[in-house]
């Protein structure tokens, strides 16, 4: 009776996460400066029909083979948007892990005299699968911006809601010169069209190499209907040279989205095992 039950359990929980998508794209893949993972697997745009090739795969320099190297100029929003898979964030519980590694020089170019901060990456999800975090009518993302008075990259959550910005910086650390680290953030359908956020930046040394050791981290949570709403949201990124990141390697994306009748299922399994142990008693 017990093995029977604690197997009925373990086959629900894995219908409850059936539907999962795991993705990397490590930047190790290339033939050509036009035929690489970047060209060929995702949209490159600044927003306002802005579109470019901003970012450009090298078939070195990464922390194994490959990476990404990082725009530089005024074209701020150049966002990467991944093609291949949208992620259904429509179920409440669906979750969304996404990673990034981060090459870090510390040549930090303000684009206007007297800036205080410079943009130096963003990651995050899109309710489309073109445009820009900033010009896209709904998107969340963490933003790293590097403060100049404090030489410390801030994580800035943002939350853009039918062209609607929220923004919040959450926390901040320095950071070491020459040190690749890794940006991951979380996001969480909550119900009630809220999504939580989690949020974490780690420390890989020199290579890459060494086990992520987290800096700093923080959480947060906000409304945003269009995106809880989602089944087809899409993964971007941004690495801005301006911003003291040289480089970008290594974008993993894993989506789990529950399935509503799972729950359903396992109150039956249980009532059914309830009635079972009523009548033999």
């Amino acid at each position: 009776m017990t093995k029977v039950f604690v197997l009925a359990v373990l086959v629900v929980m894995e219908v409850f996460f059936a539907d999962a998508a795991n993705v990397t794209i490590d930047f190790d893949s290339y033939v050509s400066p036009t035929s690489n993972q970047l060209s060929d697997q995702f949209y490159q745009s600044s927003g306002y029909g802005l579109v470019g090739d901003f970012y450009h795969q090298n078939p070195t320099s990464g922390i194994i083979g490959g990476s990404v190297t990082s725009y530089a100029g005024d074209e701020y929003r150049a966002t990467a948007v991944y093609q291949n898979a949208f992620l259904d964030f429509s179920q409440v519980g669906a979750k969304t892990s996404l990673t990034l590694d981060l090459f870090f020089n510390g040549q930090i170019h303000p684009l206007v005299d007297g800036a205080t901060g410079v943009r130096s990456f963003n990651l995050g999800l899109i309710n489309g699968s073109m445009g820009a975090f900033e010009s896209q009518e709904s998107s969340v993302y963490v933003q790293g911006v590097y403060s100049i008075p404090s030489a410390e990259i801030i994580l800035v959550a943002r939350n853009i809601n039918d062209g609607s910005m929220t923004s919040i910086g959450l926390t901040q650390a320095p950071l070491a010169l020459n040190t690749w680290y890794q940006i991951e953030v979380t996001f969480l359908n909550a119900g009630n069209s809220n999504v939580e956020w989690d949020i974490a930046l780690s420390n890989k040394g020199a290579t890459g190499m060494d086990v992520a050791n987290i800096v700093t981290s923080a959480q947060w949570n906000w409304e945003n209907a269009n995106i809880t709403d989602s089944s087809k949201l899409s993964v971007g990124f941004s690495a801005l040279a301006d911003g003291g990141v040289e480089k970008a390697d290594n974008l993993k994306m894993t989506n789990l989205v529950p399935e509503p009748s799972a729950l359903s299922l396992l109150a039956v399994g249980l009532g059914g095992l309830a009635m079972m142990r009523r009548r033999r008693a």
